[in-house]
């Protein structure tokens, strides 16, 4: 399994004023912003206060001193010249308590003898008083949580102007953050006890005991240059032009695949004749640090190998690149390893690195604290006598967020051409800041990341909460608040990045298709749940700027509900429901076509689910499930033709394998087409776990005359290999792809050559990866 090991923590710092607690490095570095010059009088005082002493008609704040630990929990003593006046009179504040994250404080009074008596013959003014400071400290919440999320923004897209600005932004986020959960917690305990939520523990549920912890919080789970050539592209990628990561890459007359922590080479041609030999294999791990890694995706290109894992034997974890020399003879050479920081890349909806032409793209991203000891995106190469560790970016690279970011993550996105790729990592880098949440998406001339957010309005209402589980606004009034800032990053390194903001959430890379002028097709998500809709957006090339207009209309809305199946084709973008959705007890499972130019959409009902969405050959493969799981595909015409030319079932058949990269197709040279896929065969008495201890066989599947024809399974058991521990790794154990009239097919060690008889597959050849 993946584990991400615990982030250090840190103890208090105890160098503080006298007379408050000790305070963490987040509170300490806010306490140094408020002190230094104080705040302006204006800061403290209620949105409907005036400082006229002695003359105002109602509730004034007039004192001011500069303050400090305002975040913190337990009550403080207000300094001796802060007064209040009340209809000219002042009123000292003996001990008061701190509204949590509003900066207002609120407490009982030492009134003067001539207020008592005004008090006593105003009994209901005061009851009304009480009324207004008991709203007023709830309205000025609302509004300094307000403006705390607008400050975490920029109305443009602009550079972080400092180190010292990245921090106060890490802080004011941190801070957005604490007033947010006191404000969830404030509500749900103003509740009585047996309507609210089980997790909500409030301070008067029970007595504090001495040495306990406090209470009083929620429960927290925590494009230029050279090009691949296009008969070394096997992999089924997203878009044309840009390779993605996986298991198994060509590149002239060689194979390269990756299994568990080795490298394989193999050839398939030498002196003019077809061959399959193993020419090759290397040990990834050289020493202990490399015993920990999760190694996941190669790339290859000309000479070189490229290779990403993830390192969690270290202390901070880290991804790694392997680079590796190729020689005609299929022998490996070590040609670098470097370490880059950063949280694991790991996603089953998208890969971690990708060449676009003779550039690496590697995506990265990780929290931004000050407690403890603070990471920063930086690289070191590791294959040399005295590592050492180089930034990748400095906080003066990064771009200031464009949308509020109350849990500060720097993503960084990596073009590296290869030839700088040696003794050091040469590459350019781009920064942004924003949330946790993102997704990379790559064309032939720009890399897209969207960066999922909230609207800073939306932090102005009492009652929400970025958490749906800590909210208390209904579910439509939380969805609305949605937003995604796209930034639109050029391969050009004379071109400027710009950014677009969409409503919703863009959540896979398949709910993106870019446009040749380099504008952008997307499905953003608006709502969730089983009646839940997308958003069909077009953006145009302009619509990418410094300063982002106002957000677009939707071209259509499309219904979608958990479990989706999303792909765009070149006129629309289709939506499925995969078999986790489907359910058994559904018979079918309907395809709901959304023309890309905002005409009405079509609904095709299938007998299967649609687990996977291939756009090929001009139409659309749906391959999914019966309702008992048995395998079967669907051939259909795209918009606006739309028509079922083609349905099929494999009894006795399963899915084995979901990623984009498992599914593939071809053309032979004599113009037959072939799909393939891993497959299981269905045993009497399956246990599910088992089918992961056992290697996928290749299904193949002929299109001819838009009809889709059992072309056979592959064998791809292996009686003399050792059994699989988990054959089903984090990137699926099989392939399949064609190299002219050959079609070659790898499941877990084994790796065969087959050929196309007119009605069968057959094998050829055969290698053993030991």
């Amino acid at each position: 399994m993946r584990c991400m090991s615990a982030a250090r923590g840190s103890s208090p710092d105890t160098k503080t004023p006298a007379g408050f607690p000790p305070v963490g490095p987040s509170e300490k570095a806010a306490m140094r912003r408020r002190l230094k010059g104080g705040h302006p009088a204006s800061e403290w005082r209620p949105f409907w206060a005036r400082c006229r002493p002695g003359s105002a008609r109602w509730l004034q704040q007039c004192g001011h001193a500069p303050h400090a630990g305002l975040d913190q929990d337990a009550p403080r003593p207000i300094p001796p010249q802060r007064r209040w006046v009340l209809r000219g009179e002042p009123v000292r504040l003996d001990h008061a308590w701190q509204f949590p994250g509003s900066g207002r404080r609120c407490g009982r009074c030492h009134w003067s003898p001539r207020m008592q008596k005004s008090l006593v013959r105003y009994p209901i003014r005061f009851v009304l008083l009480g009324l207004v400071l008991i709203s007023g400290c709830a309205g000025l919440d609302s509004r300094e949580t307000g403006r705390a999320a607008n400050s975490l923004a920029s109305d443009r897209l602009r550079a972080v102007s400092s180190a010292a600005e990245l921090d106060d932004l890490i802080v004011r986020g941190q801070d957005l953050n604490t007033q947010l959960d006191r404000r969830s917690l404030r509500w749900h305990c103003s509740k009585p006890r047996s309507e609210r939520r089980w997790w909500v523990k409030c301070p008067r549920d029970r007595p504090r005991r001495e040495g306990e912890e406090d209470a009083a919080t929620l429960d927290t789970i925590e494009v230029t240059g050279s090009r691949i050539e296009a008969a070394d592209l096997i992999t089924n990628n997203q878009e044309a032009g840009v390779d993605e990561g996986d298991i198994v890459k060509k590149t002239g007359d060689r194979l390269l695949v990756l299994r568990g922590d080795v490298l394989y080479s193999v050839l398939i041609r030498r002196d003019g004749q077809d061959v399959l030999e193993l020419a090759d294999q290397l040990k990834l791990a050289v020493d202990k640090s490399g015993e920990e890694v999760w190694y996941d995706e190669i790339l290859a290109f000309g000479d070189r190998v490229i290779l990403l894992g993830f390192n969690y034997g270290q202390e901070d974890p880290v991804a790694e690149v392997h680079l590796f020399r190729l020689d005609a003879d299929g022998r490996l050479q070590r040609d670098g390893r470097f370490w880059l920081k950063t949280d694991d890349y790991f996603s089953d909806e998208n890969y971690g690195a990708r060449l676009q032409g003779d550039k690496l793209l590697i995506s990265l991203s990780m929290p931004l604290k000050l407690q403890g000891e603070m990471r920063w995106p930086e690289w070191s190469r590791r294959d040399v006598p005295r590592p050492a560790w180089q930034a990748l970016v400095e906080a003066e690279d990064l771009y200031f967020p464009v949308l509020p970011s109350r849990d500060p993550h720097v993503h960084v996105v990596l073009q590296c051409p290869l030839s700088g790729l040696g003794g050091e990592l040469d590459c350019r880098a781009t920064g942004v800041v924003a949330n946790s949440e993102s997704v990379l998406y790559a064309t032939p001339a720009h890399v897209f990341l969207a960066l999922g957010a909230w609207d800073a309005a939306a932090f102005a209402q009492r009652r929400f909460h970025p958490d749906a589980w800590r909210s208390n606004l209904p579910e439509s009034q939380q969805e609305a608040w949605r937003r995604t800032a796209l930034m639109r990053i050029p391969f050009d390194a004379g071109a400027l990045p710009g950014v677009a903001i969409v409503p919703g959430w863009v959540r896979k890379p398949v709910e993106f298709s870019g446009t040749p002028d380099g504008g952008l097709y997307l499905l953003s998500s608006l709502t969730d749940g089983e009646e839940g809709q997308s958003g069909l957006f077009r953006l145009e090339p302009g619509d990418f700027s410094s300063t982002p207009g106002p957000m677009p209309m939707p071209r259509a809305l499309v219904p979608i509900s958990d479990w989706p199946s999303v792909r765009f084709s070149p006129r629309a973008v289709w939506v499925g429901r995969t078999h986790w959705y489907v359910g058994e007890e559904q018979q079918s499972a309907e395809i709901h076509v959304q023309p890309l130019d905002g005409s009405a959409a079509r609904q095709i009902v299938l007998p299967h689910s649609a687990d996977q969405l291939q756009p090929a050959f001009g139409r659309m493969l749906v391959v999914g499930a019966r309702e008992d799981e048995t395998l079967a595909m669907s051939w259909i015409g795209d918009a606006p033709q739309l028509a079922v030319h083609s349905t099929v079932a494999f009894e006795g058949r399963l899915m084995a394998e979901r990623r984009s990269h498992s599914l593939n197709f071809g053309q032979l040279r004599g113009g037959t087409r072939l799909f393939s896929l891993p497959v299981m065969a269905r045993q009497p008495d399956h246990d599910d776990y088992d089918y992961f201890e056992r290697a996928s066989d290749i299904q193949y599947v002929e299109l001819a005359s838009d009809r889709l024809r059992d072309g056979g399974v592959l064998d791809m058991q292996d009686p003399g290999a050792v059994p699989c521990e988990d054959c089903d790794d984090w990137y699926g154990n099989a392939r399949a792809f064609v190299v002219g009239d050959r079609l070659f097919a790898l499941s877990a060690n084994l790796l065969k050559e087959s050929r196309w008889d007119g009605r069968l597959v057959r094998e050829r050849r055969r290698v053993a990866l030991p």
